[in-house]
């Protein structure tokens, strides 16, 4: 499965390299936001291994809405790392300060210890939507690390960043829930946690908005062990149109009922 979500993203960003060649504004007509790699890489070999892959917004500039987002996507990578009220932001000392950190702890344990932020830029729905997928490792030694897979989405016009929480509440929660239950019973049967119902079913932290769904995501030990891995399920807009829910990341959303 991670195969093939790492295959599906591949194919997202070579769509979206050609769409930001071709044009600078969306659908919309908002710019498009430009990115550029920030890249930090320290190898200490037998102590610590550090690497912050991050993806700047170039032209936030020329929007208030991608100065918006270029905010917010430094404050959620680097939560507790940066001020909550700075608007400026030195990735150079945020990553030398994680570096030190990881080569202490590898010092200390007497194992390599690794740290791995590495993020790539994903556009969809005609340049409309922005979304970030964040993975983060980190080993500490013991037998294994811990790894996850967060995606976040924002809304290129107005800069907002989707929350989905909304999609398990109000009068289509019930089928939302066992929309997304049957799913991921459907693709992991008994790997997901025994005691995971409909009714205890929630929108996980990390949704991307694919060209024809949300994909969402779950991290380790939050409905499945560790050696399940990341779990995801893809819900198609007709699926999640038909129990009532709105759409908000779709204008104009008509549902065409299949004979």
């Amino acid at each position: 499965m991670r195969r093939n979500i790492l295959l599906t993203l591949i194919l997202f960003v070579a769509s979206a390299t050609i769409f930001v060649g071709c044009n600078r504004k969306n659908s919309d007509g908002a710019p498009l936001p430009r990115f550029e790699e920030f890249i930090f890489d320290h190898h200490n070999e037998g102590v610590s291994r550090t690497v912050v892959l991050f993806q700047r917004i170039k032209n936030a500039d020329k929007s208030e809405a991608l100065a918006l987002i270029d905010t917010a996507n430094y404050r959620r990578t680097f939560a507790e790392r940066i001020d909550e009220n700075s608007t400026t932001f030195d990735l150079d000392a945020i990553a030398e300060a994680i570096r030190e950190e990881i080569s202490e702890e590898g010092v200390l344990s007497g194992t390599e210890c690794e740290y791995r932020i590495e993020q790539m830029p994903i556009l969809a729905r005609e340049g409309r939507v922005v979304c970030f997928e964040t993975s983060y490792y980190v080993y500490m030694g013991g037998a294994h690390g811990f790894e996850s897979l967060i995606y976040d989405c924002y809304d290129v016009a107005s800069g907002s960043l989707y929350d989905f929480g909304y999609l398990v509440e109000d009068v289509w929660g019930e089928a939302m829930r066992t929309l997304i239950y049957n799913k991921l019973r459907y693709e992991y049967a008994e790997a997901v946690f025994p005691n995971i119902a409909p009714e205890n079913i929630h929108i996980p932290e990390s949704v991307l908005i694919t060209e024809s769904g949300l994909m969402l995501v779950y991290q380790p030990y939050d409905i499945a062990p560790y050696s399940a891995g990341i779990l995801s399920v893809e819900i198609s807009d007709e699926a999640i149109a038909a129990t009532g829910a709105p759409l908000v990341w779709i204008k104009d959303f008509e549902v065409v009922e299949c004979e």
